[in-house]
């Protein structure tokens, strides 16, 4: 975690290597790690929190946490939905102890959500994929393919 009012120094490098690992994420809960690490590591805050939706009853819940606020300390939040197709697949939601996000680093938020959540989807389809190749259609038993 970067200390928020320390902007560490961003460069192409480190976006690109944060993009290039968003993904190669092979499955959901990876996908959910590397977008804590790709907000922890570029956009400067206490706490990171990545959500996940509950496919039944669509709440959040807490997949990924990075850093720490104490109780009643946090100063200002920043809650970015992680959308493809229109579906909301999470949230990602940025603490601070100090007030405010400036411009620059609501659009680098902004930006970072924008290419997670198409890395997400990726990895979410990826397991569905997987899953539909190991059951059978018509009872939705495993099939030889799992055993």
């Amino acid at each position: 975690m970067h200390d928020a009012g320390a902007m560490p120094t961003l460069t192409l490098r480190r976006l690109a290597a944060a993009y290039t690992l968003l993904f190669e994420s092979v499955d959901a809960a990876a996908a959910r790690e590397r977008i804590a690490d790709a907000f922890a590591d570029l956009v400067p805050c206490d706490r990171v929190v990545v959500y996940d939706v509950d496919a039944e009853d669509g709440r959040l819940a807490a997949a990924v946490e990075r850093g720490s606020v104490a109780a009643g300390r946090a100063g200002s939040c920043q809650s970015l939905p992680l959308v493809a197709h229109g579906e909301l697949l999470g949230v990602v939601e940025l603490i601070r102890h100090t007030t405010g996000f400036d411009p620059f680093e609501a659009e680098l938020a902004a930006a970072l959500a924008d290419a997670a959540a198409p890395a997400l989807d990726g990895a979410l389809a990826r397991e569905r994929l997987e899953l539909l190749a190991q059951t059978d259609s018509l009872t939705g038993l495993f099939n030889q393919r799992h055993f």
